[in-house]
């Protein structure tokens, strides 16, 4: 009888604590949004919102031909992210794998950022000059905080 009490009072224990685990983990973890702003035709497009329909779609044009090639950065940077967190848990630590890790980390980010920077300075060229103006203007806007809290 005693151990039936006993096998219940541990499986409820055991529940318990996988429950207090997963809200403190949820707790920890509810800001969190993975690699903001990456996709660079979205922010470029975020970024023209201004424009009517018909001139947004004039001055991206041709750019969004170029979501492929976007799609396989993302793959890449999300991919070493993944690195990095393989290198982090894996027992024994190896130290020279997480810098290698994240080495190719910066340089696949450096690759998207020079690669996001190409396109936007293609969307500046077809823009007026009032229109790159409301750009710099919409560049230099904080990025409203998208979380479950307020920014920390």
């Amino acid at each position: 009888m005693w151990n039936r009490w006993l096998i219940a009072a541990l499986v409820v224990s055991i529940l318990v604590n996988l429950a207090l685990g997963g809200f403190v983990v949820g707790q920890m973890t509810r800001d969190f949004a993975p690699m903001p702003g990456l996709h660079s035709m979205i922010g470029v497009a975020r970024l023209v919102r201004f424009l009517e329909e018909d001139r947004r779609r004039e001055v991206v044009g041709d750019l969004w031909d170029r979501r492929r090639a976007l799609r396989q950065s993302l793959r890449a940077i999300r991919g070493a992210q993944r690195d990095i967190a393989v290198a982090l848990t894996t027992e024994p630590f190896d130290e020279a794998a997480l810098r290698e890790a994240f080495e190719a980390f910066r340089d696949r980010l450096e690759s998207s950022q020079a690669s996001s920077h190409e396109m936007l300075a293609s969307v500046a060229s077809r823009l007026t000059p009032e229109e790159r103006e409301r750009l710099a203007r919409a560049l230099s806007r904080p990025e409203r905080h998208r979380g479950g809290g307020p920014p920390r």
